[in-house]
């Protein structure tokens, strides 16, 4: 990961956060394994378990509340692209992992990512872990969220399901710098776009007003001249209206490895501007 630059959609993002430089965790995950994970500094993490040895990465961290942090790392020993992403709750003890890749894509959708969402906790002192974890969520179907990434950048997301998110109104400023307020409707003239144009979605719930959400952001031929799924994990304070995330996947024309953390700021909107009519 780049350090010290704004990537993407980053302009927003807060100040990386420190805190955890120091502190180490043994995290117990669902998936079988057991990772010790230390933070050496304020950029530097290293983390291991039995299978795999031990791996030093360079990390991103940013706070979204007291005992709540959102993690990101690439990881450097393996060959294609892949990267962690930690919702780590260290008050309550649990911790959500998201883990991206380009692993085992070739020829056409050799710049398609897969992800896996891993639950589970931070050990105790003592070695023991409780039975509670994160868990999936509909809470917010039906609701529609209007994100400012930047001054000139906007996008209201729509949320039909708990298994799929709508890009619906783009705000950006043309080569211009003139205002433009574009409906998605690049390879579709109407709103919202068709079902068949959402993008696969996971919504996890971290604590109350607190959720993660795991999006497989889909590119169409028709948008690009070559197709492409990104992967946009994100953690949403709905209390605050924060969006903390991450952008994991390639980029378009120079085909560059991106993953960079980055902040948006939110309002909630009224979803029927956006329901179809019959």
């Amino acid at each position: 990961m780049k350090e010290y630059s704004f990537e993407g959609i980053s302009q927003y993002r807060l100040p990386l956060c420190t805190e955890l430089s120091g502190r180490s965790f043994s995290l117990v995950m669902d998936n079988g394994k057991t990772y010790k994970v230390d933070f050496v500094s304020g950029n530097e993490v290293v983390w291991e378990n039995i299978e795999d040895g031990g791996h030093r990465d360079r990390y991103h961290c940013l706070k979204v509340e007291d005992g709540l942090y959102f993690v990101n790392l690439e990881i450097s020993p393996i060959k294609d692209h892949a990267g962690l992403t930690l919702a780590l709750v260290t008050d309550s003890g649990l911790a959500t992992c998201v883990y991206a890749s380009m692993e085992g894509h070739t020829g056409d959708s050799a710049r398609f990512v897969k992800t896996e969402i891993i639950f589970g906790a931070i050990a105790a002192e003592d070695g023991s872990v409780g039975y509670r974890r994160h868990r999936f969520t509909a809470d917010l179907v039906g609701k529609a969220i209007e994100w400012t990434y930047a001054p000139d950048f906007k996008i209201i997301h729509t949320y039909p399901s708990e298994r799929y998110y709508r890009p619906i109104l783009v705000y950006y400023h043309d080569d211009r710098n003139e205002p433009v307020i574009k409906a998605m409707e690049t390879a579709a003239p109407r709103l919202p776009w068709p079902k068949e144009r959402e993008s696969p979605t996971d919504w996890v719930k971290i604590r109350d007003g607190v959720y993660l959400l795991n999006i497989i952001e889909i590119s169409h031929p028709e948008m690009l001249e070559e197709p492409k799924k990104n992967c946009l994990t994100f953690v949403f304070d709905l209390k605050r209206m924060h969006n903390f995330g991450r952008a994991f996947g390639y980029t378009e024309g120079d085909h560059a490895r991106e993953n960079y953390v980055f902040t948006a700021y939110g309002r909630f909107v009224d979803m029927e501007r956006f329901e179809e009519e019959d």
